[in-house]
C-alpha cells in the first residue's frame, strides 16, 4: 500500500497551474518542510484550489509518486513527490518571508 502522511510548514508560494488534456485540469504544487528535509506536495483538481500561504502548517496524506524528467545538460533526472488526497491546515496562518527553497530536485 502507497501510503504518504507528511506534516510541516508550507515554505514556497504554491504554484497553481491549468492546462488541457482532453479537458481543462487544475493542478497546485507547493514545497513543504518538516524539520528533517523538504517534500514537494502536488495538489489536483479540488484541492488545487484551497493552496496553502507560506508560513501554515499543514498535515497532507496521499501516495508517493516519482517520475523522471530530462535536465539541462540531457541526463535523466528523477523526482519523488507526495500526490495529496487530502489536506488540512493546523493552526492560524502566520504570514512569513519564505525560505530559500533548493530547486535542484525539483524536476520542473
Amino acid at each position: 500500500m502507497n501510503i504518504q502522511i507528511l506534516g510541516g510548514t508550507v515554505e514556497s508560494e504554491p504554484k497553481p497551474e491549468v492546462f488541457s488534456i482532453g479537458e481543462d485540469k487544475k493542478k497546485g504544487s507547493f514545497r513543504l518542510h518538516d524539520g528533517k528535509g523538504w517534500h514537494t506536495v502536488i495538489l489536483w483538481e479540488g484541492l488545487a484550489d484551497k493552496l496553502p500561504a507560506p508560513g501554515q502548517y499543514v498535515i497532507v496524506h496521499g501516495r508517493t509518486q516519482t517520475r523522471s524528467y530530462e535536465k539541462q545538460d540531457g541526463s535523466k533526472g528523477y523526482v519523488t513527490e507526495c500526490v495529496a488526497s487530502t489536506i488540512e491546515t493546523v493552526g492560524s496562518a502566520e504570514p512569513r518571508p519564505t525560505r530559500e527553497v533548493p530547486e535542484d530536485d525539483l524536476g520542473f
